[in-house]
């Protein structure tokens, strides 16, 4: 066939394929997690509302960006995504729920596809196309 159906296809294409998603996701976290620290004084404000403290605002917001560069960069990917699926679940519940599903409401639509995705790609792992092409969660050993 085609030199971009073969690409797309086998192993090749599930990396391309995780890839992407890494790219998505992590980016995502990265724009989330400045956004907040840009802005520390709403997102502490925010988080008070919501029933957290100081520190969980600071811990989230810095945990959001690095969280994202390990995604995009292929570092301990299933680690990050389970992280990252973390604070989505709870930005679910304490936050999205109560609006009912459409995003355009503030409901969780959004937020549950990006932890449906986070959950993929801690099951899936992060392919080849990533700095450490071979991390295991029993050694914690990553082979670049």
């Amino acid at each position: 066939m085609s030199i971009g159906f073969e690409l797309m296809s086998g192993e090749k294409g599930r990396d391309l394929a995780l890839l992407l998603l890494r790219l998505a996701l992590g980016g995502v976290f990265i724009f989330h997690g400045v956004h907040k620290l840009m802005g520390m004084e709403g997102t502490i404000a925010f988080f008070g509302t919501i029933g957290f403290a100081v520190w969980v605002a600071w811990l989230v917001a810095i945990t959001e960006t690095v969280t994202g560069v390990m995604m995009i960069v292929g570092v301990f990917t299933n680690i990050a995504a389970w992280i990252m699926a973390t604070i989505l679940a709870v930005a679910i519940i304490k936050v999205h729920f109560v609006h009912g599903f459409w995003v355009m409401n503030s409901g969780y639509e959004y937020t549950l596809f990006m932890l449906l995705t986070a959950v993929a790609v801690a099951h899936l792992g992060h392919g080849n196309f990533a700095i450490c092409r071979k991390c295991t969660s029993e050694s914690g050993k990553c082979s670049m």
